[in-house]
């Protein structure tokens, strides 16, 4: 194998390894923010059951047909997301 092979070979590794390690670091970011959302969702839920059960919170039922339909659209984005990073992913 020439040096220009080598070099070639080593070039395309270099590049496959610094992906991976964007990559990696990526996956922990996106991690890290999604392991926040339950938190900050469990204490938003429990400010508005106080609210409702004070009396002081109006419930509107288009916001929350339109809350339940994004809520179920970002899963469905989320869950394509996931199927399409698995599939993309390099094997090995």
């Amino acid at each position: 194998m020439g040096k220009k092979n080598k070099k070639a070979i080593l070039s395309v590794i270099n590049d496959l390894r610094k992906e991976q390690i964007t990559d990696s670091k990526n996956i922990m970011n996106e991690k890290a923010y999604l392991g926040v959302i339950p938190k900050v969702r469990k204490k938003t839920i429990k400010e508005i059951k106080e609210r409702i059960e004070k009396g002081n919170y109006l419930i509107d039922g288009e916001k929350v047909a339109e809350k339940i339909i994004v809520d179920s659209l970002m899963e469905d984005i989320l869950e394509k997301e996931d199927t399409l990073s698995k599939q993309t992913r390099p094997k090995g």
